[in-house]
């Protein structure tokens, strides 16, 4: 499902309530870390999933790590 390949969809569910409701539940994936690795950095969440985003600043109170 492409909801779920937003690096921020932790999980995605669709369900048609008939008549005539589609249903989302979206579950967010939270940032733990900033990883730095090959001189990049990256969110991570607590499954060490890579949560790719432009704007990194926003995170700067979260832990840095650092290395493979």
């Amino acid at each position: 499902m492409k909801l779920e390949q937003n690096d921020w969809v932790k999980d995605a569910v669709i369900e048609r309530r008939l008549p005539s409701t589609i249903y989302i539940e979206i579950s967010e994936r939270e940032p733990i870390a900033i990883w730095q690795y090959n001189q990049k950095l990256s969110l991570i969440d607590i499954d060490s999933h890579v949560i790719h985003t432009d704007n990194i600043k926003k995170f700067v109170d979260l832990i840095h790590v650092v290395g493979a």
